[in-house]
């Protein structure tokens, strides 16, 4: 979803400082995690929220989405290849996994704003 605001708003809508023509916001972030014996099956669904005040900016937004999809991936990849000792190892981990999901995807906004402002 894209909302156009006043560059006066950003600030408070985006929780950063002045400076910034855009920001994306992910929210209904979720990770699914399903154990089948030893190993589990996982799934991370995301919203984006973008608001703009400069729509030459969309484009830079799209790059910190992509970062996120692509940085998702590879954390299911890393579930799903897994195997544990156990069933119910298995389903412990997952469940830890599920319940600090949030501050996963905060880490990989940290990462796609590294990559797309700090780490070019």
């Amino acid at each position: 979803m894209i909302r156009t605001v006043t560059l006066q708003k950003l600030p408070e809508l985006c929780g950063a400082g002045t400076g910034y023509d855009a920001c994306t916001i992910f929210v209904a972030y979720r990770l699914e995690a399903v154990c089948d014996g030893r190993r589990a099956s996982a799934r991370v669904t995301f919203r984006p929220l973008i608001y703009l005040h400069d729509i030459h900016r969309l484009a830079h937004e799209n790059y910190h989405i992509e970062d996120i999809r692509r940085l998702a991936a590879a954390y299911v990849t890393d579930i799903e290849q897994k195997e544990f000792d156990t069933e119910s190892q298995c389903r412990s981990e997952t469940a830890i996994r599920m319940e600090t999901f949030g501050a996963t995807m905060q880490g990989f906004a940290r990462e796609s704003k590294f990559l797309q402002h700090e780490g070019r």
